[in-house]
């Protein structure tokens, strides 16, 4: 889907992150489906799987949620993360950790992370169970991409790269 495509771009841009980061983020949280309907069972949708509390303070509803487009929903992704970064007292997403932090465990998570780094990542525990190091440590997943995350080996690499590539899972499913 070329829209979802350049929202994920546009998102990533504005965050000045790199937009593999976000596709990451978005495939693991919508299960590689990039689906904006998708639930988890425990209240959360769409593709970043915004729970109740959160589409109040974005000011939508689940039904509105689940009626956009995944290229539309990305202007709700870049809200969320930009409430949680300002909830946080964050100025900046420097990494997978933080941005992973910010969609799994909200403000707190985010701003834990930011202060305590590695420690943080390691005991951090999401709604949903697990912790930010287990989520870490899955996400790339479908694209077979491991993440050199401050909670990890030191053997991890995340290969981004910033534009289509051929063979990269994730940039084919935004691109059809």
């Amino acid at each position: 889907d070329r829209d979802l495509r350049a929202a994920v771009t546009g998102v990533a841009r504005n965050l000045n992150i790199p937009p593999q980061w976000l596709a990451d983020v978005i495939a693991h949280e919508s299960a590689g489906t990039f689906s904006p309907s998708i639930g988890n069972g425990l209240g959360y949708y769409g593709l970043i799987q915004i729970g109740e509390e959160a589409r109040k303070d974005l000011g939508i509803t689940v039904e509105q949620l689940r009626s956009m487009t995944a290229a539309q929903q990305m202007s709700q992704v870049e809200k969320y993360i930009k409430l949680q970064m300002r909830y946080a007292g964050v100025k900046s997403i420097n990494s997978i950790d933080m941005l992973s932090a910010a969609v799994f465990l909200g403000h707190t998570g985010l701003r834990d992370v930011w202060e305590n780094g590695q420690k943080a990542v390691s005991y951090n525990e999401g709604d949903s169970g697990g912790t930010l190091k287990d989520y870490l440590n899955s996400l790339g997943k479908y694209v077979g991409r491991k993440y050199n995350h401050l909670g990890g080996r030191k053997d991890k690499f995340a290969p981004i790269h910033t534009s289509s590539r051929q063979g990269c899972i994730t940039c084919n499913q935004l691109l059809s």
